[in-house]
C-alpha cells in the first residue's frame, strides 16, 4: 500500500500480515531477479480487523537487508507495536506496493531488492509466512504505491504519475487499463473506499485530500491544502477498512481518520484519534470488508445532585463522558431523553479536557450530542437542568447513554448507561400482618384474628397532614386518621381482621393497603403494601366410636335366633379444623369370637353427610345373625369384634379431585351376644383302657336367663357311667340322645354339672374331644352358647400295648450272620428308625428301642431299622441286610442284631518319581500296573488305601497329582462287572514323617 521515495523509505503505522518463506532463493530465468518458490501450506488470511505490516530492515550502511512481517497489536498503546509472525523475515528483498485482496483473502506486493530498485516480480504471500512468484509486470517504470478494490483489481501508481490496473486470478495476471493521473499528484500511499482511490497530499506541513476516479480512469479530484498540526506530514500510510479510510503520520506518530460525513471533498479534513510511535521505513496492507475496531473504553456516568424533590422544583445532574483508552475516539454520541415528567430542560457542555471536543455545547429539551475524546483519560462534563410539575409527584427516572461509532471496539460495554431516581414526594408504607391463635392449638379457628400494623413514613422534605389507611379488607384501622406527620417521621396504624373458613381453605390471605396524605392541596398516595400471612394448612381429624347391639326383634326370648339383626352405629366426630364430608363406613362385617360371620350386613345410611368443625353424624348398619354365628359368640363376654374405617374428604380433597382418606377406627367395637357362657374341663389329662374320667361344666347366663337344654357330646369309644351324674351336687340323671347326654335346667345363675366317663377297650389311642353346648329348651338346632371342648389323651398300657426293640452290632469273627459265642459287640455305631429315632450303641454293642411301636393285638406290625456304616471302625463293613426289617408283637421284646466283619485294606504308596516331572499323569511304566491293582482289589471286597509319600516341597502339585490318581483309578473300577462299592481313602505324608517312622 505504500511506497515512498527520498528521505529512505517511507515509514508506515499498519502493517500487512506478511508471512515468511524459509526455502533457499533460486536463480529466475532471466537471471536477474531470484523467484520465490513456495514449501509448505498455501493457506489464505482471515478478513477481519487486522493490520499487515511489513517493516524493512537495514544494515549498517543503510542498504536493506530484509523485511519482517507482522500484525499491529491494537491493545496497548503506542500505536506501532509490532507483533511478529514467526518464521516471517526474509533476507535480501522486501516488499513494495503491498494491497489485501479482499477476493482471495491472499496479501500481493512487489518485490524490491537491496539496491533500492523494482524487479517488477509480483508476490503472492500466505498465511503461514511462505512467498510465491507470480509473474514479473514490466508495464511500469517502478511501484511507488498499491490497492485492491472490492472486486479482487490490483491499482499501481509508478513514479511517472501512473495509474495500473491489473486483474488477478490465481497466476494469471492481466492487465486491463493504465492511464497518467490527471492531474499528477505525488502520494506516499493510497486505499480504496466507496469506489475510488483515496490519498493524503502533503506541502509544507500542509495537507490537501485526494480522490482518484475509478470510472474516469485516473482523473484526480483534490481537496484544498489545509493546516496541519505543525509537524511534519509524511502518511506513509493509508488504509481502507469498512468503516472509512485511515492514515497513519510515521514521521509525527499521528493517527488520523478521514472525515467524510459532508460529502464534498472541499469539505473534508482529518480527523486527529490517537497518538503513536514512529518506525522505520515499512509497507502495509489490510481487508477494506472488515471495520477497524480500535479498542477502547468509553463511559458515561449521571449523578443527581440531589436525592429527592418537591413539585415544581429544578433538578440538576452531572453527565460525565470519560474515555478510559488504550485508543482515543471520536464520533461518540452522548444521548439523553427528557423523562416524561419534565417540563422543559437545558444543558450545556461546562468542561472539557486536553483536546476532547462537543458539539453542540449546549442547548433544551432532549440532549444529543457529538463527543470527541482524543486520547485515554480525557473526558467532558455536561451539566443538565430539569424543571418538574407542580402537580406530579412521580420519581424523575432518567437514563445518559453513549454510543460508540463502529471505528472503536468498546471494551466494557456495561458502562455505556447511567441510569438515576430523584424520587419524588412520597409516602412509604409498610405493612406487617400476624396470626394470633387465641386457643393455642395450632390450628387457625374462624373467628380468630389476623392482627395488621401499618408503619406510615414521610419520605418528604415538608410536613404532611390527614394521614390515613385505605385497606378494603379491613372494617376499620386505629387511630382512622392522623392530622400531621412531619418530615421523615414515623407513624403506626393497627387493624384486625377475622377470617372466614374460606381463608383457612386457602391456607394464606393477601392484604394490601395504601397510605394517603395531602401534601398543600394535592392528595398524595403511597404505593402499594401488600403481605401475605400464611395459615397452617387444613388439619383434619375424625374421631369415630363404633357400637353394636342386638335387637331381639324377631322372636321376643331374650335370646338371638337365626335372622335376628345386630344394630352397628358408628359416632363421627368432626375434631379438626375445616368442614368434612364423611362417606359411608367401610364395615367388612363383625366377627364371632374370632370367626368372620355368615350373615349379611346393610349399607350404612345415609350414603354421606357433611359435618361441620366439633360437628357430630351418626351411620347406622344392621347385620343379620346365623346359626353359626350365634354359636361362636352367644353368651360369650365380647364376643363380637368389629372394625372400621371412615373415608372423609376436606373440601381441599373436593376442590382438587382428590380421593377420600381413610379414618380408622381407634379402638375395635366389641359387644356380647345374649345367651350363656358354658366352660368344660377333664380332671385328668391321661387315661388307659378301662379308666374312668371325671367331668365338669359349668353354665352361667349373660344377659338373659330361663330354661335351656345342656347337650355333651360323649366321643367315640367313651361311655356315660350311669348315675355319676350330679347338678350343683344334686344327683341328676341326664336324658340320652344317641351319644348325647342332655340337661335341662332352669339357669337364672351359675350352676355346675358333674359326671363321669368311662374308656371302653375299643377306644383308640391318642386325643379324644368332649364337646358340650347350650341350647333353647328342647331346641337341639338352636344353641345359645359357644362350643365348650375338654380333651383327654387314651395312651397305650406298656405292659399290654407296646412292642419293645432289643439288639446288638457285633464283629462277625466267622462271617456266618449270626451272633455266635465270643463274637464281641461295637461300641458307638449309630441305628436309627424309620420315624427318625437314633440309638448308639454302648461298649458292649447293645441298644434297645423301648415301647417302639404299638403293633395291632392281632397281626403285630412290621418295624425297620438302619445300621450308619459311616459310624462303624474303619476298614468294617456290614454283612448282614442292611436295613433289617423285624416284626412286632404287643407286649413282647424282639431281637434285631447287625453283624459286621472288618474288610480287607490294599495300600498303595506312590511318590514324586511315579508321574511325569511336573505333569498330574503317571509315567507310563506305572499307568499299565494299575490293571494289576484293580484285580487285586476285585478278588474280594476291600478297601483302597493311597499314601502320598511327598519328596518335594511343592505340596499343591502333590495334591493335585493324588487327586487325578484317585480319579483314574475310579474310571478303571467303573468299568468292572460285578463290582462292589469301592472306598477309596487318601493320605500325604511328608518327607519329615517319613524319615521319622
Amino acid at each position: 500500500m505504500i511506497d515512498v521515495h527520498g528521505k529512505g523509505f517511507a515509514r508506515l503505522l499498519w502493517g500487512v500480515c506478511l508471512l515468511a518463506l524459509a526455502n533457499p532463493v533460486q536463480v529466475h530465468a532471466d537471471n536477474q531477479y531470484p523467484p520465490i518458490v513456495p514449501i509448505g501450506a498455501m493457506e489464505p488470511f482471515e478478513c477481519d480487523g487486522r493490520i499487515f505490516i511489513a517493516e524493512n530492515i537495514f544494515d549498517g550502511v543503510g542498504d536493506i537487508s530484509g523485511v519482517d512481517l507482522g500484525t499491529i497489536n491494537l491493545t496497548e498503546p503506542p500505536l506501532l507495536k509490532l507483533d511478529l509472525i514467526p518464521s516471517s523475515h526474509r533476507g535480501g528483498y522486501t516488499y513494495n506496493a503491498m494491497g489485501y485482496n479482499p477476493i482471495d483473502n491472499f496479501i500481493y506486493a512487489i518485490k524490491r531488492d537491496n539496491n533500492g530498485a523494482d524487479s517488477h516480480d509480483l508476490l503472492r504471500i500466505y498465511r503461514n509466512g511462505n512467498v510465491e512468484y507470480v509473474k514479473s509486470l514490466g508495464e511500469f517504470t517502478e511501484s511507488v504505491v498499491a490497492d485492491f478494490d472490492d472486486e479482487g483489481n490490483f491499482y499501481i501508481v509508478d513514479y511517472d504519475y501512473k495509474l495500473f490496473k491489473y486483474r488477478i486470478d490465481g497466476n494469471n495476471v492481466e492487465l486491463v487499463d493504465s492511464k497518467p493521473l490527471n492531474p499528477p499528484v505525488p502520494l506516499q500511499d493510497m486505499g480504496y473506499y466507496d469506489g475510488a482511490l483515496w490519498s493524503i497530499q502533503v506541502n509544507n506541513q500542509n495537507y490537501s485530500i485526494v480522490r482518484i476516479d475509478l470510472d474516469d480512469f485516473g482523473a484526480v479530484t483534490a481537496g484544498p491544502f489545509q493546516s496541519g498540526t505543525g509537524e511534519i506530514l509524511s502518511f506513509t500510510s493509508v488504509f481502507a477498512a469498512k468503516n472509512g479510510v485511515y492514515a497513519y503520520d510515521t514521521d509525527s506518530g499521528n493517527f488520523v481518520r478521514i472525515d467524510m460525513s459532508s460529502g464534498d471533498i472541499s469539505q473534508m479534513s482529518l480527523q486527529f484519534l490517537a497518538k503513536g510511535t514512529e518506525m522505520s521505513s515499512s509497507d502495509g496492507a489490510k481487508c477494506l470488508h472488515a471495520p477497524l475496531g480500535l479498542p477502547v473504553d468509553i463511559e458515561v456516568t449521571k449523578t443527581p445532585a440531589q436525592d429527592a424533590y418537591l413539585p415544581g422544583q429544578s433538578v440538576s445532574f452531572t453527565i460525565v463522558v470519560k474515555n478510559n483508552g488504550p485508543w482515543g475516539a471520536a464520533d461518540i454520541q452522548l444521548v439523553d431523553a427528557l423523562p416524561p415528567n419534565a417540563v422543559s430542560a437545558s444543558w450545556s457542555c461546562t468542561s472539557k479536557t486536553s483536546a476532547a471536543t462537543c458539539a453542540p455545547a449546549s442547548g433544551t429539551g432532549d440532549l444529543n450530542a457529538t463527543i470527541t475524546l482524543p486520547q485515554s483519560g480525557v473526558s467532558v462534563t455536561y451539566q443538565v437542568t430539569i424543571e418538574t410539575s407542580p402537580t406530579d409527584m412521580s420519581d424523575i427516572e432518567n437514563t445518559a447513554s453513549v454510543v460508540v461509532p463502529e471505528d472503536f471496539a468498546d471494551q466494557v460495554p456495561d458502562n455505556n448507561t447511567s441510569t438515576v431516581v430523584v424520587k419524588g414526594p412520597r409516602l412509604v408504607l409498610e405493612k406487617a400482618g400476624q396470626w394470633i391463635d387465641a386457643n393455642d392449638i395450632g390450628a387457625p379457628e374462624v373467628g380468630e384474628v389476623i392482627q395488621y400494623t401499618f408503619t406510615v413514613t414521610n419520605d418528604t422534605g415538608v410536613e404532611v397532614k390527614e394521614v390515613t389507611i385505605v385497606d378494603p379488607l379491613l372494617s376499620s384501622v386505629e387511630p382512622a386518621s392522623l392530622a400531621v406527620l412531619g418530615p421523615g417521621e414515623k407513624f403506626v396504624f393497627t387493624g384486625n381482621y377475622p377470617f372466614t373458613e374460606a381463608d383457612i381453605l386457602n391456607e394464606n390471605v393477601v392484604n394490601v393497603a395504601v397510605a394517603t396524605a395531602v401534601l398543600g392541596s394535592t392528595l398524595m398516595q403511597s404505593e402499594e403494601a401488600s403481605v401475605s400471612v400464611h395459615l397452617p394448612p387444613p388439619m383434619p381429624a375424625l374421631y369415630t366410636k363404633k357400637s353394636t347391639a342386638f335387637l331381639d326383634d324377631l322372636v321376643p326370648n331374650k335370646l338371638p335366633d337365626a335372622g335376628e339383626r345386630l344394630e352397628i352405629r358408628v359416632l363421627v366426630r368432626n375434631e379438626g379444623n375445616v368442614s368434612m364430608t364423611v362417606l359411608q363406613p367401610e364395615d367388612a362385617g363383625p366377627t364371632f369370637n374370632g370367626q368372620k360371620g355368615t350373615g349379611t350386613m346393610t349399607p350404612f345410611a345415609p350414603e354421606q353427610q357433611v359435618i361441620p368443625r366439633n360437628g357430630e353424624g351418626v351411620f347406622v348398619a344392621y347385620y343379620y345373625l346365623t346359626e353359626e354365628d350365634i354359636s361362636n359368640s352367644a353368651g360369650l363376654t365380647d364376643g363380637i369384634m368389629n372394625v372400621v374405617v371412615t373415608p372423609a374428604l376436606t373440601p381441599q380433597d373436593v376442590a382438587a379431585g382428590r380421593a377420600p382418606t381413610a379414618y380408622p377406627l381407634l379402638v375395635p367395637a366389641i359387644a356380647t351376644l345374649p345367651g350363656y357362657m358354658i366352660s368344660k374341663g377333664a380332671q385328668i389329662g391321661q387315661v388307659t383302657r378301662g379308666q374312668q374320667v371325671p367331668y365338669v361344666i359349668t353354665i352361667e347366663p349373660k344377659d338373659t336367663s330361663g330354661s335351656i337344654s345342656v347337650v355333651d357330646r360323649i366321643p367315640k369309644g367313651f361311655a356315660y357311667l350311669p348315675g355319676s351324674a350330679r347338678v350343683d351336687g344334686i344327683a341328676f340323671e341326664p336324658k340320652r340322645e344317641g351319644t348325647a347326654l342332655v340337661f335341662d335346667l332352669e339357669v337364672n345363675a351359675e350352676r355346675r354339672i358333674d359326671y363321669v366317663l368311662v374308656a371302653t377297650g375299643t377306644a383308640i389311642l391318642g386325643t379324644h374331644t368332649n364337646m358340650a353346648q347350650v341350647f333353647q329348651l328342647g331346641e337341639l338346632k338352636k344353641p345359645v352358647s359357644v362350643i365348650a371342648r375338654s380333651e383327654v389323651e387314651l395312651i397305650p398300657d406298656p405292659v399290654f400295648d407296646c412292642g419293645d426293640v432289643i439288639g446288638k452290632v457285633f464283629d462277625d469273627k466267622n462271617r456266618n450272620g449270626y451272633h455266635d459265642n465270643g463274637e464281641p459287640g461295637i461300641a458307638g455305631a449309630r441305628v436309627v428308625t424309620v420315624q427318625g429315632i437314633s440309638v448308639t450303641t454302648d461298649k458292649h454293642g447293645r441298644f434297645s428301642v423301648a415301647c417302639a411301636d404299638l403293633p395291632n393285638a392281632r397281626v403285630g406290625s412290621t418295624y425297620v431299622m438302619k445300621l450308619d456304616p459311616r459310624s462303624l471302625p474303619t476298614g468294617y463293613r456290614i454283612l448282614s441286610e442292611n436295613p433289617r426289617t423285624v416284626r412286632l408283637t404287643p407286649g413282647k421284646a424282639t431281637i434285631l442284631n447287625f453283624a459286621t466283619s472288618i474288610g480287607r485294606v490294599v495300600r498303595l504308596d506312590v511318590n514324586d518319581s511315579a508321574f511325569r516331572p511336573g505333569e498330574y499323569a503317571l509315567e507310563e511304566s506305572w499307568e499299565d500296573r494299575l490293571g494289576q491293582l484293580i484285580d487285586t482289589l476285585a478278588a474280594e471286597p476291600s478297601v483302597l488305601h493311597i499314601a502320598y509319600l511327598e519328596a518335594s516341597a511343592d505340596r499343591g502339585l502333590a495334591g493335585k497329582r493324588l487327586t487325578e490318581l484317585r480319579k483314574r483309578i475310579t474310571e478303571l473300577w467303573r468299568d468292572r462287572s460285578n463290582r462292589y462299592r469301592l472306598e477309596i481313602e487318601t493320605v500325604m505324608i511328608s518327607a519329615s514323617d517319613v524319615a521319622a517312622k
